[in-house]
C-alpha cells in the first residue's frame, strides 16, 4: 500500500520534523492516532547496545485513560514487542502465545487489565542501531487490515528519521560537552560569516561578549571591525589570526580565526570562529582533586598549588588554605620536588597545562 497524500502532510513531515519538537514526535503520534482510530499510541525508542527501559517512551491516550498507563505498560511487556521482527506490522493475536498455556494466561490477564481489545504492533531499527517500536491500542476490535499496511508502509520513513534523530542527538551531545569544556576554561565561541554576522553562538561568549552575539546598539559599535576581520579570513590558511577589540575602551577583545572549509556547513557561509576570554570563578577544590589525581602530591600540596598558579602569593594561599607561611613554604619545596620543577612560574605552566583547569 502507498501512502495517501494527506499522509505525506500528516504523517511523513511530522515524523521528520518532530525529531526537534518539546515534546519529541508530537504531532506525528496524534496524526498517526487520527489516522487509525486508535485509542491510545505508545512509541518507545532506544539502541541495540542500550539496557531495556533506557530510551525514550511517548504515549498519546485520552485524559481519562490516564490510569491505565502503568497496566499499558506490564501488557506491552508480556507482548514481548522487542522480540518481533523490524519492519512487519503484527496484529494483537500474532503476538499470544498459543504453545505456552501458563504464558497465553499471563498474556490475557495483562491485556484485560489494561483494557485491550485489539492492536496493532511494529518495530523498525535504522542504520545506527537505534530502534522504535510503535503499538497502537483499542479496547474492543477496531483496526482493519488498512492500518497495518499504514504503519508497514511507514517503516522506511521511521527508520531515516531514527538515524536523523540519532545524528542529531549525538551532535548536540557533543556541543554540549565542548561549550561546557569551555566553560570550565573561561572560553566562550562564536561563528561568523564573511559579512560578521553571528550563525552561532555559545552561552558564554553571549554573555560575556553582546557585541559580538548581539543584535543591539552594543553589537554595532563593533560591527565595522568585526566585518574586516571576517572578511579578510575569507581564504586564509589555517594559521591565520585576527585581533577585533569590541569595546571602546579596550577592555573586551575577540580572537578570530579561520573556519577550514571541510568543517563548514554547506548551508551557512561561515568562515570565522570568534573565541573571547571571560573571568571564571572555578571550583578550587575540584581542580585540586584533578591536579592529585596525576600527580604524588597530597591533598594539601595539591590544593596550594592550584591556589599559586591562580596568581596567589605563598603567604595569600597559606592563609586562605589555613596554614602557616613555614608550613606553606615547606609544602612548596615539596611540590617542586614531586613534580621536578624549579619555580612558580614552572608550577603555574605545570597546573595549566595539567587537567586542573577542567576541574
Amino acid at each position: 500500500m502507498s501512502l495517501a497524500p494527506s499522509d505525506q502532510s500528516q504523517l511523513i513531515l511530522p515524523l521528520f520534523e518532530g525529531i526537534f519538537e518539546a515534546p519529541v514526535w508530537d504531532r506525528f503520534l496524534h496524526g498517526l492516532q487520527r489516522r487509525t482510530g486508535a485509542l491510545r499510541v505508545w512509541l518507545m525508542t532506544g539502541h541495540g547496545t542500550a539496557p531495556p527501559g533506557t530510551g525514550l517512551i511517548r504515549r498519546i491516550a485520552p485524559s481519562g485513560a490516564a490510569g491505565l498507563e502503568r497496566h499499558d505498560s506490564l501488557a506491552l511487556d508480556a507482548l514481548s514487542l522487542s522480540a518481533l521482527r523490524p519492519n512487519r506490522t503484527y496484529t494483537l493475536d500474532e503476538l499470544l502465545d498459543f504453545d505456552d498455556t501458563a504464558r497465553r494466561s499471563a498474556q490475557v490477564a495483562a491485556l484485560l487489565a489494561a483494557g485491550i481489545g485489539d492492536g496493532r504492533f511494529l518495530r523498525v531499527t535504522g542504520r545506527s542501531g537505534m530502534m522504535m517500536q510503535l503499538a497502537l491500542l483499542h479496547i474492543r476490535r477496531s483496526f482493519e487490515a488498512a492500518d497495518s499496511a499504514v504503519l508497514t508502509a511507514l517503516a522506511p520513513a521511521i527508520a531515516s528519521a531514527l538515524d536523523l534523530h540519532d545524528a542529531v542527538a549525538r551532535l548536540h551531545v557533543r556541543a554540549q560537552a565542548a561549550e561546557h569544556s569551555l566553560a570550565l576554561l573561561g572560553v566562550g565561541q562564536a561563528v561568523l560569516d564573511a559579512d560578521g554576522s553571528m550563525i552561532v553562538c555559545d552561552p558564554q561568549a553571549r554573555e560575556a561578549a553582546p557585541a559580538l552575539c548581539g543584535h543591539d546598539m552594543k553589537r554595532r559599535a563593533a560591527d565595522d571591525a568585526v566585518r574586516q576581520a571576517c572578511s579578510a579570513l575569507v581564504g586564509a590558511g589555517p594559521q591565520e589570526r585576527r585581533m577585533v577589540r569590541l569595546d571602546p575602551a579596550g577592555e573586551r577583545h575577540a580572537l578570530l580565526r579561520p573556519l577550514l572549509p571541510s568543517d563548514a556547513s554547506l548551508m551557512h557561509s561561515a568562515v570565522a570562529i570568534a573565541s573571547v576570554r571571560f573571568e571564571r570563578g572555578g571550583d578550587g577544590n575540584a581542580a585540586a582533586r584533578a591536579l592529585q589525581a596525576g600527580t604524588s602530591l597530597s591533598r594539601k600540596e595539591a590544593d596550594l598549588a592550584v591556589a599559586i598558579s591562580r596568581g596567589q602569593s605563598v603567604a595569600d594561599a597559606a592563609q586562605a588554605l589555613g596554614l602557616t607561611l613555614e608550613t606553606a613554604r615547606n609544602y612548596t619545596k615539596r611540590i617542586y620536588s614531586k613534580l621536578a620543577l624549579t619555580g612558580q612560574a614552572d608550577l603555574t605552566r605545570y597546573v595549566l597545562n595539567s587537567l586542573a583547569p577542567l576541574g
